[in-house]
């Protein structure tokens, strides 16, 4: 679970050993590190729960989830085969699949900012 951002003091560099040209720093900073936190999580929960009115997720998609029901919710709203989903490897995830993440706080924080990413 990890994001690459420019290096907080953004006029150092590195040279490239290749071509020895200076090139900005680039820090592997983990997804969940990026996590705006769990008012934000509830809010966008909430916003997919009144996207779906009635839809609930199924159970077995939830159980894969281990039971992260507010997780479930928000996948069932934006992917159209949820439960292949969650056993699919996710590149922004590091390669984990949501069904593994779900099994650290750090990779349920990873999951959540990579869905609060998803465009709709």
């Amino acid at each position: 679970m990890v994001n690459l951002r420019r290096h907080e003091n953004f006029g150092e560099s590195e040279p490239n050993r290749a071509t020895n040209i200076q090139c900005p720093l680039i820090i592997l900073v983990p997804l969940e590190d990026h996590y705006l936190g769990d008012s934000a999580w509830k809010n966008f929960v909430m916003a997919h729960r009144k996207e779906l009115a009635n839809e609930k997720p199924s159970s077995d998609l939830v159980s894969a989830l281990s039971g992260h029901e507010d997780i479930a919710t928000v996948i069932h709203s934006i992917v159209v085969d949820p439960e292949e989903w969650v056993k699919r490897s996710i590149p922004a995830l590091d390669g984990l699949n949501a069904a593994d993440c779900v099994k650290t706080p750090n990779g349920v924080k990873s999951l959540r900012e990579c869905l609060m990413r998803f465009p709709v």
